[in-house]
């Protein structure tokens, strides 16, 4: 019929452990062409972005957003999109 044949799980660490430099150079070569492959071909499908609304806190008044504190947050903004370009 079958022979049934024992895999000792030590023999086949060995054999791991016999060829990891080559398993090394393997997983080291896939990995650097995966990441040319995502920086140089793939297209982001997905672009994210946020705004930051500065409102000072007055306990007096409850009025909401102001006319000014629009203007004042719209030219905070260029401000700091100047900021992040020159650093």
């Amino acid at each position: 019929m079958y022979k049934s044949e024992n895999i000792e799980m030590k023999r086949i660490l060995n054999i791991i452990y016999s060829k990891k430099i080559l398993i090394a150079l393997i997983l080291i070569a896939f990995t650097i062409l995966g990441s040319m492959y995502s920086y140089n071909y793939v297209i982001p499908k997905y672009r994210s972005s946020s705004s930051l609304l500065l409102i000072p806190n007055n306990t007096q008044e409850s009025t909401g957003v102001t006319a000014q504190d629009l203007t004042l947050n719209s030219r905070l903004n260029i401000d700091i999109h100047k900021y992040c370009k020159t650093t």
